[in-house]
Order: C-alpha cells, then structure tokens, then sequence
C-alpha cells in the first residue's frame, strides 16, 4: 500500500484492524488509484 501512495494513489481510509469474523486480526486498507475505482488491501495471516 506504500508504495501506491508513493505512486499518486490517494488512502480512501486508515488502515485499521478486523475485530470480529472470520477474518479477524488481519488489518485492512483502501486507497484510490488515479482511475477512481477503490481497491481493498488485506494483510494475509501468518
């Protein structure tokens, strides 16, 4: 996700931490390409 803000992209959230699911304790980002469509970012488990 860093490295696409370094690139323009632009963060449409914070990323933040999953607390309850099946994916729980993962953390999760969205940022915004230049094209506008919302791309979802999910750490993956360990």
């Amino acid at each position: 996700m860093k490295q696409a803000l370094r690139h323009g992209a632009t963060a449409v959230a914070q990323p933040c931490e999953i607390n309850a699911g099946p994916n729980q304790g993962r953390r999760i980002g969205y940022l915004r390409p230049w094209d506008g469509i919302t791309i979802e970012f999910m750490e993956g488990k360990s």
